[in-house]
């Protein structure tokens, strides 16, 4: 059984490796076969991440090996997609 590595989020400074990435851009999508929303969650949660959404795009992607994220800073507006949303 395939266990996901929450190091592989955190950059090498320390940081998380989203907070990073959504310095420079608007959105970020992750699709990964062992990033389950409760690990997501863990992370952002465990990095003091507050002003970041997250929507599990996984059921409306109809993926059945992998999960799918679409997260963005600014938890006030979301975009008008179909999905769960995490935070």
């Amino acid at each position: 059984m395939r266990i996901f590595d929450p190091s592989t989020l955190l950059a090498s400074s320390g940081e998380s490796a989203i907070e990073a990435v959504l310095k420079g851009y608007d959105f970020l999508v992750i699709e990964d076969a062992d990033l389950r929303p409760d690990d997501l969650l863990e992370h952002l949660q465990g990095n003091d991440s507050d002003e970041i959404a997250a929507l599990d795009l996984t059921a409306s992607m109809r993926l059945s090996g992998n999960y799918a994220y679409l997260l963005w800073k600014g938890r006030d507006h979301a975009p008008a997609l179909e999905g769960k949303r995490l935070v």
